[in-house]
């Protein structure tokens, strides 16, 4: 049999996002990356994901040599946080969500680069060529979403997300060439709200988790987080008002054993952050905490 004729033999292709090289420092990180996102949200662990190396070589297709240098780049980045549990032998692998959103947003706003659909870039057979724009993209092809690897191991989804991938992107996309006031002006979000809805939630249940120390001044980074969560919510149950998300609050509260409330072995508490997931959202609605 010939080596292209049995080649699909070798076994099933993963899906590795390449609009991500340039922000995560080439294409062995960012196997890397999508492979543990991927896995992100398959787990309840909050050290992450357990992986072996060998387990990663294997799913991956890159060398030791890769593996070692894609793992020190997205450390480097803070992208990916790794916890050796030495006396289980354990490797765990943990995305920070938060890291990541701020680096891809430092990376767009430096680069003048947005996320954007096959449709709105300029073809190659196009009169006026790609290169000559001013904008660049990262590009999200909608019939190809994903550059594919030979492995033999599990695939990312087709769609080359997860479930709990955020909807904002499609949001921002939409609004791409909204001015700044037009943006104000049509944020509905009430994030001093929806951060004292929590403070009261917190207050009440009397679970000695940490308050939002000025809800009326939130960071930008806080504030991204909190229009995500509130956009869910309107995608899902029509209202991403405060009231209805202080309602999940204090679901969430009522609902959470006592190992969100630092009786672990880290002593990690959950805090505003981690309530504001979409992920921390799934498990309180599935009662899986």
């Amino acid at each position: 049999m010939k080596a292209s004729e049995s080649l699909r033999l070798i076994g099933q292709p993963i899906a590795y996002y390449k609009g991500l090289t340039k922000v995560l420092g080439g294409a062995t990180a960012t196997i890397l990356f999508s492979q543990l996102y991927y896995w992100s949200d398959k787990t309840d662990n909050p050290l992450g994901v357990y992986k072996t190396l060998d387990e990663l070589m294997d799913e991956t297709g890159l060398t030791e040599r890769e593996l070692r240098s894609a793992r020190e780049k997205l450390r480097s980045l803070g992208v990916v946080v790794e916890t050796n549990k030495r006396l289980e032998h354990r490797l765990y692998f943990r995305i920070d969500f938060d890291v990541f959103d701020d680096l891809v947003e430092s990376f767009r706003e430096q680069s003048n680069c947005h996320f954007a659909n096959e449709q709105s870039v300029i073809s190659p057979n196009d009169k006026t060529s790609f290169r000559e724009q001013s904008n660049c993209h990262f590009v999200i092809d909608q019939e190809n979403t994903y550059t594919r690897l030979h492995t033999n191991k599990t695939p990312l989804s087709p769609c080359g997300e997860s479930a709990n991938a955020d909807p904002v992107d499609e949001m921002d996309s939409q609004n791409e060439f909204t001015t700044p006031e037009e943006k104000t002006k049509s944020d509905s979000v009430d994030y001093a709200g929806i951060a004292k809805a929590y403070n009261q939630a917190v207050e009440e249940s009397q679970t000695h988790l940490s308050f939002v120390a000025n809800p009326n001044a939130l960071s930008d980074k806080r504030k991204r987080a909190v229009k995500k969560l509130s956009t869910v919510f309107k995608k899902r149950f029509g209202d991403g008002s405060a009231s209805a998300i202080g309602e999940y609050f204090a679901d969430f509260l009522k609902q959470a054993p006592p190992f969100y409330f630092g009786e672990n072995d880290r002593g990690w508490k959950a805090d505003f952050e981690y309530l504001l997931r979409e992920s921390t959202l799934d498990k309180v609605l599935e009662g899986n905490l």
